[in-house]
């Protein structure tokens, strides 16, 4: 994870380093080095930047 904010966190994929700011309300979980969404990848796409 990059960043944490009010309303989103910011994380980033593993291998290709892409960053996505994703609203917290798609956070089931966090495990320490992974945050468990649910949002498949397509969907997680619209939340790149």
């Amino acid at each position: 994870m990059a960043a944490i904010t009010d309303g989103h966190i910011v994380i980033t994929s593993a291998g290709t380093r892409d960053e996505f700011r994703i609203p917290k309300k798609h956070i089931q979980g966090y495990n320490g080095a992974e945050a468990l969404l649910d949002l498949s990848m397509t969907d997680a796409g619209r939340y790149e930047i």
